[in-house]
């Protein structure tokens, strides 16, 4: 997770230059009024290692800021559940007891799981919140300056697979296979804005704005006069949300190893136990922000580095039950 004085420097940034709206700048934590008396009211504060804004459309920014203070105290509180950084967090507590047996694990924690090992079948295998082994395999190799063998690998991937994590949901409880983790980062941020617009939702506010970091955002109705939610991007490039929607964006090389001069991304195939070594990036577009991370980080693991120097860029309309979720990937110079 980011330090604080660096995630409050992004916010004040953000603030500044970063979110656009189409109706104009937008207005951080006080009201722009309009001749129909509807106003925004955004705050924005660190949250599971990077920046959450929130922004309201309402006639009321009283009862606006106390629904913002709600959907941040359920941030935090999901966070504690899904962290693996904090000892004390569930996730984290779960996976030093894999191996012994079935945990108890809250409702929330179960949930997510029951979604993942879903998006583990949906991508084909490709997305697995179990790889972690993998990571740690191959940051290993990075600290020592030595590539993992094919033995090292092979053995590293006995330990993973997501159809392997023991859900009982009528007892409440998690098992983990001996040597077994879980990791949820590339899940979290999209299934939080998930339950974070269910609760506005319940409270009767269908015209938001949450946005995880410029990389996992939720649109709910449209902005102050304005058909979308428009949001400025790292690079400047200008993004236009459909107006009840989710994005997501993943990139391979955000994080890496280097061995050898090579660069290795820090997103890991499953089915062959080798990270990304081209630079691309992955964005995906869904009815919501669970589906939008899981297959934007299934995109850049699945369209492989040979399928980046020969095409380069490419849009596509994803088969997933039903579901409206386009992509595109594109390769980074």
């Amino acid at each position: 997770m980011g330090s604080v004085p660096r995630l409050l420097a992004q916010l004040q940034r953000r603030r500044a230059a970063r979110v656009a709206l189409a109706a104009g700048a937008l207005c951080a934590a006080f009201a722009c009024a309009t001749p129909n008396g509807l106003v925004h009211v955004t705050e924005g504060r660190p949250a599971m290692g990077t920046i959450l804004e929130i922004t309201l459309v309402t006639r009321d920014p009283e009862r606006a800021h106390a629904l913002i203070e709600r959907c941040f105290a359920e941030t935090a509180r999901l966070e504690l559940i899904f962290t693996t950084w904090r000892e004390d967090g569930e996730l984290a507590r779960l996976n030093a007891k894999a191996g012994q047996g079935p945990q108890p694990a809250s409702p929330e924690l179960v949930r997510i799981l029951r979604d993942a090992q879903s998006f583990a079948l949906e991508t084909g295998g490709v997305f697995d919140v179990t790889v972690g082994p993998l990571v740690e395999l191959w940051r290993d190799a990075g600290n020592r300056g030595a590539l993992p063998t094919d033995a090292e690998i092979t053995a590293t991937r006995a330990r993973v697979g997501a159809e392997r994590i023991q859900i009982d949901a009528e007892h409440g409880t998690i098992a983990l296979a001996s040597e077994m983790s879980v990791d949820l980062g590339g899940l979290a941020k999209g299934w939080t804005l998930d339950r974070l617009g269910e609760l506005l939702r319940r409270e009767r506010t269908d015209r938001a704005l949450l946005n995880f970091g410029g990389s996992s955002l939720l649109a709910l109705g449209t902005p102050l006069d304005a058909e979308r939610w428009r949001v400025a991007l790292d690079g400047g490039e200008l993004l236009d949300l459909q107006p009840t929607s989710s994005v997501s964006i993943s990139s391979s090389l955000g994080q890496f190893v280097e061995i050898d001069g090579v660069r290795f991304g820090h997103i890991i195939d499953p089915l062959t136990g080798r990270p990304t070594r081209s630079a691309r990036s992955a964005r995906v577009e869904a009815p919501d922000g669970a589906s939008a991370e899981a297959w934007s980080t299934a995109l850049v693991v699945s369209y492989g580095d040979e399928a980046c120097a020969e095409h380069g860029e490419k849009s596509l309309a994803i088969p997933a039950h039903g579901r409206a979720i386009t992509g595109h990937i594109g390769c980074e110079p």
